[in-house]
Order: C-alpha cells, then sequence, then structure tokens
C-alpha cells in the first residue's frame, strides 16, 4: 500500500486533511475517524493518523473528492472546540500507530499523547551522577555506533566507504572508550599554525563571512513561526517511522549529538552564505565528532570544545571569530524549537544523499535524528541554548596554543613594524645626506662659475688697456 501525499489545516472548530491520491478508486475509498484515530483506504492508498485530541466524524463518509486534482477533502469536528492542535506539520509523530513501539530497552516509557516527551528535561539529565550508572562502553564486545547505539559491523566489506567518511578507523573494532583520545590526537597533529595565523592576518573573507545572516536569524528578529514547507513533508513521508523508548541517559547523548551535527551543518551554512556546495557534505560530516568518530558527550562544553577545535583544524577558514560566529548561530537555532532543527535535519539529509557514501550516515543517524525529534520537547533545545552562554569555550580550553601562538605572531608583527620603521628612518637619513651633497656640489659648481667669470673679466680689461696703450 501506498501512503498518499495530503496536507492538514484547522480551524477552531475543524480539522481538514487533503489526501493526493489520483490514481484512487474513488468508489471504493473508505473513511475512519473514532476519537484521536483516523484512517483513510482506497486502492493503492492507505494513510492512518493519530491527532493530538479527539475529532467527531464531520463529512468523512461524505467527503468531497476533486476530480481534476486527484485529491480527497475531508472535514472532521474537534471534539474541544477551540484547541489548538500543535506540530501538525511534523507528521512523522501522527503517522505513528499507537502501540507500535521499537527500541532494544521495551521496559521502559513513555510518549505522551502529542507525540511529546514530557517525562525528560536536559536539566533532569545534566544532573544525573553517572557513575552510578555501569559504564558499559569498555566492555569486550563489539563497538556499537549510530543513533542510541542501534548498529556494529556495519563497515564489514566496506572499508573504502569508512575510509572516506570517517576519521575512526576501524569503527568496527577500536573500542568505544578509545574514541575521544584518539580523535583528540588526530586534531593536535592536524592543527596547522601556519593556516590558523594567515587566516588571522587575512581578514577579507573572515569578515565577509562574519556579515552574513542566517536565516533563522531573520525569523528572531522578523518575529515569524518556523513551518515545515511542501517538501519537508514529502521527505519525511520517506522516512520510516519509529517510536524510540531511551533511557534518561541516553536521551541526554543524542540530545548533545544533535547539537553537535547542527553545529557542523551551521558552519557550513554560514562559509556557504546559505548555498550549499559540492563540499558541503565533506564539511559536515568532518566537524561533527559524532558523525566522523561516532563520539558521544555528556556535558555541553565538551560537544563546544570539539566542534570548535575541528574548525580550526581541518575545513578552508580557520578562525576564532568564525568559530565563535558559528557557536552563536547554533545558540539562536537551537531557540527556534524542534521544527527549526527538523529543517536542518533534512537539509544535512538531502545533502549527505548527494555526497556518496555519506548517505549511509543518513541510515545511522540522521533519518532516525528526523524521526526523534518530532518527539523531543523543544523547552529541551530553548535549555540548551541557554546553557551555550555559561558554556563557552575559550581559546585555553581548546588546547592548541592558540593564545601562546597569536601573542608570539604579534611579537613577530611588531618586530617587523619596528625593523620597517628603522629602515624607513635610514632611507630618510640616506635620502637627506644625498640632498645634502648634491646641494653642496651644485654650490661649488656655482663658485667656481663666478671665479671663472671674474678671471675673464680680469683678462678683458687688461686686454682693453693694452689696446689704449698701444693708441697712446
Amino acid at each position: 500500500m501506498i501512503t498518499p501525499r495530503f496536507e492538514l489545516n484547522q480551524t477552531t472548530t475543524l480539522v481538514t486533511i487533503t489526501i493526493h491520491a489520483p490514481y484512487a478508486s474513488v468508489k471504493d475509498a473508505e473513511v475512519y475517524v473514532d476519537g484521536t484515530d483516523f484512517r483513510f483506504a482506497s486502492s493503492p492508498y492507505y494513510l492512518r493518523l493519530t491527532f493530538p485530541d479527539e475529532l467527531l466524524e464531520v463529512g468523512a463518509s461524505d467527503y468531497m473528492y476533486d476530480a481534476d486534482n486527484g485529491t480527497f477533502i475531508i472535514s472532521m469536528e474537534k471534539v474541544n472546540k477551540g484547541r489548538h492542535f500543535e506540530n501538525l506539520d511534523l507528521i512523522s509523530t501522527l503517522l505513528v500507530p499507537p502501540g507500535k513501539v521499537f527500541s532494544r530497552k521495551p521496559h521502559i516509557t513513555v510518549l505522551n499523547g502529542q507525540g511529546e516527551d514530557d517525562s525528560y528535561s536536559y536539566t533532569e539529565c545534566a544532573a544525573v551522577d553517572h557513575r552510578t550508572e555501569p559504564d558499559d562502553s569498555c566492555v569486550v564486545v563489539k563497538p556499537k555506533y549510530g543513533f542510541s547505539r542501534h548498529s556494529s559491523q556495519v563497515f564489514i566489506g566496506f572499508e573504502w566507504e569508512a575510509k572516506e567518511m570517517l576519521d575512526l578507523e576501524h569503527p568496527d573494532d577500536i573500542p568505544e572508550c578509545d574514541r575521544r583520545k584518539l580523535r583528540e590526537d588526530a586534531e593536535m597533529a592536524q592543527f596547522s599554525d601556519e593556516h590558523y595565523l594567515a587566516d588571522r592576518a587575512d581578514r577579507d573573507n573572515i569578515d565577509s563571512l562574519l556579515k552574513f545572516v542566517p536565516v533563522w536569524h531573520q525569523h528572531i528578529l522578523n518575529g515569524t513561526e518556523v513551518t515545515l514547507q511542501h517538501e519537508d513533508v514529502q521527505k519525511l513521508k520517506q522516512i520510516k517511522v519509529r517510536e524510540y523508548l531511551l533511557t534518561a541517559r541516553e536521551k541526554n547523548v543524542l540530545l548533545l549529538g544533535l547539537v553537535d551535527i547542527l553545529g557542523a551543518y551551521c558552519y557550513d551554512h554560514r562559509t556557504t552564505e546559505g548555498d550549499p556546495t559540492s563540499e558541503s557534505g565533506w564539511t559536515i560530516n568532518k566537524l561533527s565528532s559524532t558523525l566522523s568518530w561516532f563520539d558521544e558527550f555528556q556535558t555541553v562544553r565538551d560537544v563546544l570544545v570539539a566542534l570548535m577545535r575541528r574548525s580550526l583544524c581541518y575545513p578552508l577558514y580557520r578562525s576564532w571569530d568564525l568559530s565563535v560566529a558559528v557557536v552563536k548561530d547554533l545558540q539562536q537555532l537551537l531557540k527556534l524549537g524542534k521544527q527549526m532543527a527538523l529543517k536542518c535535519l533534512l537539509e544535512i539529509h538531502n545533502v549527505f544523499n548527494n555526497c556518496p557514501p555519506r548517505y549511509i550516515l543518513n541510515r545511522l543517524y540522521i533519518e532516525d535524528y528526523c524521526i526523534w525529534i518530532q518527539s523531543v520537547n523543544s523547552d529541551n533545545l530553548f535549555l540548551l541554548a541557554d546553557k551555550i552562554d555559561e558554556n563557552m569555550p575559550s581559546k585555553e580550553d581548546l588546547g592548541l596554543d592558540i593564545v601562546e601562538l597569536e601573542m608570539a605572531a604579534d611579537v613577530v608583527v611588531e618586530e617587523e613594524r619596528h625593523a620597517e620603521m628603522l629602515k624607513s628612518f635610514d632611507e630618510m637619513a640616506l635620502n637627506a645626506d644625498q640632498t645634502s651633497s648634491l646641494e653642496e656640489t651644485a654650490s661649488s659648481s656655482s663658485e667656481d662659475e663666478d671665479s671663472d667669470e671674474d678671471d675673464s673679466e680680469d683678462e678683458h680689461q687688461s686686454e682693453v688697456l693694452d689696446s689704449d696703450d698701444l693708441s697712446s
């Protein structure tokens, strides 16, 4: 059966669903509405939705069919008049059938009736003493990775694909507890003093990028609401719907992994000025420790340190000011809630699909994030945004010796400037000496000429006198 394309609209009293089913058998179409459960069937199409509140079957059995467009228009009355159904654009939460749960921990509950997980907040998870939980990250089993560590041994036989998109060598063999140390060592080896100082000295490109205003900043400035567009909804329909039951610790890791991935996206968005390039897949993949090392985080500070370190080690533009701007972009993005986060994830999904072999990362992480984020309470993203201010890393926190490097560079620049000044003074003095010498030479030449003229006059007078004398 095919899930048809559909759109939802609402008023204070009605919910209207427009179903695009151009090849449907109209005479066999069936509509069923019972409380929050809605079903539509007309071969070869089948659609089932679970709404956040109850509906009445008003017009559902007497629906309208537009033959020109091949669409069914079905109106249903709200049981609770005046109630606004939130997140109707997050169709994955509506498509989850009740009781269908996919999880490796089936004894853990539960999402509320609106598809949002109210039992968890980031602040609660941040307060958990993780020492009381068993650390199974180094147990002698095959290393796991992917969304909530749901995968292992994916790259057996795909060594080229792993090498192309991962910095983590042999992901199916290296223990999970070794990833962080290996990543930090690789970053230290990759950091280039010359590249960093060159971008610090030549500011033209950096200053241009710092002036760019991302689209989510415009939403904040204009006070406009973020909504999913038609193409976003169509992409969501292509992703298999799942429901996740997770521990508080797992949710914390997933939220921080989301921050890491969105931070890498923010760097690419700013440096391409909102127009992804053929290198965007590489950039997002490379800057995210989650996607390139399968690393996991426990604190906001750890995420920001890793993101800023990698932004100064790998991409084309390596500037501290640019990295700070990217973190601020990330903060504003999180303040717009899960709709904005979902739109960015869908863009990443599209970029990876067009950048082989990174479509594998879509299967491992991005698709699950696209589904899961719809069930997350946006308050958790707001809290993460607030945490960024108090956890903003300093240059010293990155461990790349940036402060010492900048000080040494400033000393060299000052010495060069001083040397240039001395050289300029010497040239001025030399020019002055040459000018004085020329003047003296000119003066001496003038005196010689005057002396020659006097001698000539004397000779002339002598000649005159001799003539007079002869005449006399």
